[in-house]
């Protein structure tokens, strides 16, 4: 059992997706017997605590909260994207009642947990419903269109629009920093789409994550309320069926244009609260619906033909889909952010471009018009979803909370106790499961600078408890700036390395690795980035370690260091020049030290190409990184030979 804190802005009975998905969440692990318990706004006519189907539910008041003209909606009081001191304190209250082990944030209140981190002696999980760690609105969206990624200037002007400039600014800057914040307390990020994970630059940052995507419970499509005097409402023949948010972004007027286009079209129910943005003069034959409960909603699925998610922006994992699929019913979607991961093209619904209101109304004529496709589509669509269900996703998710909690070595706010370690240079240890079995246990990650190496071998020791050794720790003293090491050292480091028998290797070092390369069970070579992005991560990189240093040191202590910014900012003027050569092919760099070129590091791997995993772009390295994952749970599952071992 696993005393597990989830922190959310809102909570249910508010309805919206995330909302659900944190209740169905916090249901499904309380029924496999952990202990759980929910913290959030506090809702108005709610008491502070109540009980939510064996969940303990604790309402929190905001300073900022009192300021109701903050809020679009009273009713909703979100949490600001900063550390509210009185949401603080009553944190502080909850976690010394609940004793968390894990603490799982879904969205800003994880910010008034950060200053409690460490006190709290818990593992902190962040799952990413949105874009919320590089966008102040949360959304990725610039002008309309989808945003090509943030800039000061550029954030505040939009967060400005978005919100009005006197709340943008404060909160697009208070966002930044508490983001700097998150990436430095979290244990594990848990975006729920590859979408999200690519969004929030989480491979470019160097961040440990994993995908996991949103669920419905085993039962969703039994959850129907059919009594519900609402029902009424409803068209009596087949209808068309949007449920979401009536805003913009969510595609609604790209609908009602697509809607308007066709010919002798079934009625459309669009079923959801107002935003600011929802059309006022509706096509004919259009039927709109407000703050219906989930229950019913699941009966509206029942009774429509086609479910129809428009959204111009990059959904991350909208979970109607998944309940529109789980009713048998096919989906027409926007080809942008996760709605690819859900709906297989021609197979469990189309796929149609974003904004595109006639490929919308063409695929919606042709499933109206095709009653055998509707029916194939929709048993797909039921079929594909059970790898959604709650059963299916809330082990996966136990599985993040086990390994966090056995590792000793997980980035941030070490657990109480001792452990015994035997020291290596250079060596990250993650103590956890060993297994007996198939699947590789000995990885070597190698590739170019910037390539992203570092953040990869991080990546699989975060989520599967391997220890992890960085080579540049092993080559220098103190890593990459620092004298070298004699190789009689390095050759001892590696033997401590290769007595063990799970281990993550990076470097690109080839003169004095071989051994290293022949005792592993795979080799992964990155080889996707250029010169020119090589140099952009390397630069990024040192700004980011330098900015991160700068905060440590107080006072006086920042000018003592001065003489270490200057190095440092040598090695980085020399670093950016070699990262471009490395990748090049002209005659120069033919010329340079065979060890520093690509072209040399492809002759070495050759020699072990049986076992070499070469990575030609970034989904290929999450795919292996996806398969080795689950290689690790089945093996965990089966039980075979599992034994819990010291760190190394």
């Amino acid at each position: 059992m696993t005393r597990v804190l989830m922190l959310s802005d809102l909570y249910p009975p508010i309805i919206g997706g995330l909302e659900q998905h944190v209740r169905n969440l916090a249901h499904a692990l309380a029924k496999r017997g952990h202990e759980v318990s929910v913290a959030t706004m506090r809702q108005h006519g709610r008491p502070a605590s109540w009980i939510d189907d064996g969940v303990r539910v604790h309402g929190l008041r905001g300073t900022l909260e009192r300021a109701g003209d903050l809020f679009v909606d009273p009713l909703k009081p979100f949490a600001p994207p900063i550390a509210d001191p009185e949401i603080v304190r009553s944190l502080r209250r909850v976690v010394r009642r609940e004793r968390p082990e894990i603490v799982h944030a879904h969205n800003w209140l994880v910010h008034s947990f950060l200053p409690l981190k460490h006190e709290s002696r818990a593992r902190l999980v962040r799952s990413l419903h949105d874009y919320s760690l590089i966008c102040a609105k949360k959304s990725l969206l610039f002008q309309g269109e989808p945003c090509s990624g943030p800039g000061l200037r550029k954030c505040l002007g939009c967060a400005s629009d978005h919100y009005g400039v006197l709340k943008g600014i404060p909160i697009t800057l208070s966002n930044w920093e508490m983001g700097l914040a998150e990436q430095r307390l979290v244990d594990l990020f848990v975006p729920v789409s590859a979408s999200v994970a690519v969004g929030n630059e989480l491979s470019e940052r160097g961040l440990p994550f994993e995908v996991i995507p949103n669920f419905v419970p085993d039962d969703v499509a039994s959850l129907g309320l059919m009594n519900d005097a609402r029902l009424e409402d409803l068209p009596q023949e087949p209808f068309l069926l949007f449920v979401g948010i009536l805003g913009r972004y969510k595609g609604v007027e790209v609908l009602m244009d697509a809607y308007a286009r066709m010919q002798d079209a079934p009625p459309l129910v669009i079923i959801g609260p107002r935003a600011p943005d929802t059309p006022n003069d509706l096509p004919h034959g259009v039927i709109a619906l407000h703050d219906w409960p989930h229950a019913s909603v699941m009966a509206a699925w029942h009774r429509s033909s086609v479910a129809i998610i428009p959204s111009i922006y990059p959904d991350a994992c909208p979970t109607v889909a998944m309940e529109a699929m789980a009713t048998g019913r096919p989906v027409v979607a926007s080809r942008i952010g996760g709605l690819p991961d859900l709906v297989d093209h021609e197979r469990t619904g189309i796929l149609v471009p974003p904004g595109d209101p006639v490929a919308l109304a063409a695929a919606l004529t042709r499933l109206v018009g095709e009653p055998a496709l509707r029916a194939r589509m929709g048993t797909a669509g039921g079929d594909k979803v059970k790898s959604f269900f709650a059963s299916t996703v809330a082990e996966r998710m136990e599985g993040i909370y086990e390994r966090l909690l056995y590792s000793s070595g997980a980035r941030a706010g070490e657990r109480g106790g001792t452990s015994t370690r035997r020291e290596l240079i250079g060596a990250k240890a993650v103590p956890g499961t060993q297994h007996a079995g198939s699947g590789p246990r000995r990885l070597f990650v190698t590739g170019g600078p910037g390539s992203g190496k570092s953040s990869f071998a991080r990546r699989i020791a975060s989520t599967s408890g391997i220890p992890a050794h960085h080579l540049d720790d092993i080559a220098r003293v103190g890593g990459g700036n620092g004298p070298e090491r004699p190789l009689e050292d390095r050759m001892h480091a590696i033997d401590l390395i290769l007595d063990q028998d799970d281990w993550v290797a990076e470097g690109i070092h080839l003169d004095w690795t071989d051994r290293l390369m022949a005792g592993a069970d795979q080799i992964i070579w990155l080889d996707y980035v250029s010169g020119s992005q090589a140099s952009r991560r390397v630069v990024a990189r040192f700004l980011s370690t330098a900015l991160a240093e700068s905060r440590r040191q107080k006072g006086w202590r920042k000018f003592a260091r001065f003489g270490d910014y200057w190095r440092n900012l040598r090695h980085l003027v020399a670093a950016v020049p070699e990262a471009r050569r490395y990748y090049a092919d002209d005659e120069r760099s033919k010329r340079l030290d065979g060890l520093t070129r690509r072209a040399t590091t492809a002759q070495r791997l050759a020699r072990f190409e049986a076992k070499v995993v070469h990575c030609r772009d970034r989904g290929e390295s999450e795919v292996w990184l996806e398969r080795f994952l689950r290689g690790r749970e089945h093996l965990q599952r089966s039980g075979e030979a599992t034994v819990f071992s010291e760190a190394p």
